[in-house]
């Protein structure tokens, strides 16, 4: 999984050192080892069809007086649920996140501007599951961290 925004703010979230609005770019990047495909057979159980290991960041940048850069890397299980159609996976991943503050009173004694937070776990839902409105196919998909 790859997503990429990108952001575009009005003059009221400006640029550094201008009165243009400030622009963002997030990036998230998901990959998975898949039991079966590794050992062409997949570990089912119950409404699980398959598991996974599921490794991953997060990249964002932000060129506003707050200056973020936020770089986050993931790891954990993800169950693969069977579903008639489509797919859900779920996840519980290890979390480790840096990021930067560029605010003056960040780099102020006792203050930094390179932050590293505590790690945390942080659970993800990914689908995508067609359907029909009459004759016309559609997919229902989406995920949530």
């Amino acid at each position: 999984f790859i997503n990429l925004d990108v952001f575009k703010s009005d003059s009221t979230d400006p640029a550094k050192g201008g009165g243009t609005g400030a622009t963002e770019f997030y990036l998230t990047y998901r990959n998975q080892l898949q039991y079966g495909k590794v050992f062409d057979k997949p570990l089912a159980f119950g409404p699980v069809k398959d598991v996974a290991l599921t490794a991953g960041f997060d990249y964002n940048t932000k060129n506003n007086e707050f200056a973020s850069e936020k770089r986050l890397l993931v790891l954990g299980p993800t169950l693969k649920f069977a579903l008639p159609a489509g797919f859900l996976d779920a996840s519980v991943l290890y979390a480790r996140e840096w990021n930067h503050c560029g605010l003056d009173v960040c780099g102020k004694p006792g203050n930094h501007n390179d932050l590293l937070f505590d790690p945390f776990f942080q659970f993800n839902l990914t689908w995508g599951v067609p359907f029909m409105a009459g004759p016309l196919p559609l997919k229902f998909q989406g995920f949530y961290t």
